[in-house]
C-alpha cells in the first residue's frame, strides 16, 4: 500500500510520499510477521533523517480466542521525520537509528 500527497500551492508546500509491504504466515493460532515502512515527508529532504523514516517491524501474533488476540513486535527504525512532522521533536535534534518494541492486546465485540 501507499500514498503520494503532491505540492498544492500554499496549502501543501512539500511532497510527501509513505508506502509499506508486509507478509506474514499463519499457522494455527501463531501468525509470524515482517513489515517495512517508509515515510518521506519532504521529497525535497531526502538524505535528512529529520524528514523520513524506515521502519523494519519483525512480529508475532496470537490469536487467543476468536474476539481476542494479541501481537508483539520489534521495530529497527533508520530517521526520526514522524516526530518532526508531528511537532514532537525539532528538526535536527533526533538519535537516526533507534529501536522501538511493542506489545498490544485486541479485542472484537
Amino acid at each position: 500500500a501507499g500514498h503520494k500527497v503532491p505540492q498544492i500551492a500554499a496549502q501543501i508546500a512539500v511532497t510527501s510520499y509513505a508506502s509499506y509491504i508486509q507478509a506474514g504466515y499463519k499457522m494455527e493460532k501463531w501468525t509470524p510477521y515482517v513489515r517495512y515502512d517508509s515515510v518521506q515527508t519532504d521529497e525535497s529532504q531526502t538524505s535528512d533523517p529529520s524528514y523520513y523514516q524506515k521502519d523494519t517491524t519483525v512480529g508475532v501474533g496470537y490469536k487467543i480466542n476468536d474476539n481476542v488476540n494479541a501481537r508483539v513486535e520489534d521495530h529497527l527504525i533508520h530517521g526520526y521525520g514522524l516526530a518532526v512532522a508531528g511537532g514532537d521533536m525539532a528538526a535536527g535534534t533526533g538519535k537516526t537509528d533507534w529501536n522501538l518494541m511493542a506489545a498490544e492486546v485486541n479485542f472484537l465485540f
